[in-house]
């Protein structure tokens, strides 16, 4: 991690071999409101950025589409940091997988991570979110 002018960054991992990630929730795409989920207890008070693992699986489809997925925590002075995902599902007998770590900018004033999706489907499509580190 890059040091700042007066005090160095340093990141935790919450990782640990053999142990699956504390989860911070999950989203069926039922829906195209948007949904928040609560991490203040994930992170201390101390931590400037959080990563989050994200993880899509789909299968067993009988349309072809794209869908999005955008991803954000909100700051102070009405700011926010907002990760883009875009997918394809498509017909298959099988399932697919895929998982990104996000960074996140986060202040403990706003303690939720936001997330909305484009299709509001009745699919085979799950996501799941996992608090996986810290910077402070």
């Amino acid at each position: 991690m890059a040091s700042t002018t007066d005090n160095k960054v340093t990141y935790t991992s919450l990782l640990t071999p053999g142990v699956v990630p504390t989860i911070i929730g999950q989203f069926l795409f039922n829906t195209r409101n948007t949904q928040s989920f609560d991490i203040g207890s994930l992170f201390p008070n101390t931590a400037r950025e959080i990563s989050v693992t994200v993880y899509i699986r789909s299968g067993h489809e009988t349309v072809n589409s794209i869908f999005n997925v955008w991803l954000w925590t909100e700051l102070e002075n009405n700011r926010q940091d907002i990760k883009f995902k875009r997918c394809h599902r498509y017909p298959q007998s099988a399932l697919s997988t895929d998982s990104e770590t996000f960074n996140f900018s986060y202040s403990p004033n706003h303690p939720k991570l936001y997330l909305l999706s484009d299709i509001d489907s009745s699919q085979n499509i799950l996501l799941e979110l996992f608090a996986v580190g810290y910077a402070q």
